[in-house]
């Protein structure tokens, strides 16, 4: 596909503290998304708690990590350890040991204004997978029912997209 072709970029989670190389390995053998493997990494970019920045896949690279969503999306993922006691609503308050990092989300903060720019995509299409219909959430008799809390609910999508609408719109 082209760059022009990528219309949204979607926030992932992964539980696994893993190297990208691991989880390479992991998505290209047989995994939860396919018995056979995926044909590449499901990720195009992954972001530690240190707020290191890997690239796992060119913007032009279709990757598997979002279902029907895939070939109009860049995939970034954050690596760090969710609380699903406070993500499945059995905790009101979150394990602050399981919470993204400042540097994590710094990080993606800089990360995401730049794909805006380089994809020419509107911060309004930041989206997190649990933002996505039918692989985030389903209607379940007319309510919104998640499917997934990824990538986590301590990561507030609103603010990330509005504070990177305030970066791009100050280097105008």
């Amino acid at each position: 596909r082209k760059l022009s072709d990528v219309k949204k970029i979607i926030v992932h989670t992964t539980d696994w503290n893993v190297q990208p190389l691991e989880l390479a390995k992991y998505d290209i053998g047989p995994n939860h998304i396919s018995s056979t493997g995926c044909p590449t990494v499901t990720y195009h970019y992954y972001i530690d708690q240190a707020g290191t920045v890997s690239k796992l896949a060119d913007e032009t690279t279709v990757t598997w990590h979002a279902g029907g969503y895939n070939s109009n999306t860049v995939a970034i993922c954050l690596a760090y350890k969710t609380d699903p006691d406070y993500e499945n609503g059995k905790s009101k308050q979150p394990d602050l040991s399981k919470i993204p990092s400042k540097l994590m989300m710094s990080s993606l903060q800089e990360l995401l204004v730049s794909l805006c720019k380089k994809l020419g995509v509107s911060p309004t299409n930041i989206l997190g997978h649990r933002e996505l219909l039918g692989t985030g959430f389903i209607f379940l008799k007319g309510h919104k029912a998640l499917r997934k809390t990824c990538p986590g609910m301590n990561v507030d999508l609103d603010l990330l997209r509005s504070n990177v609408a305030v970066e791009l719109q100050m280097e105008l």
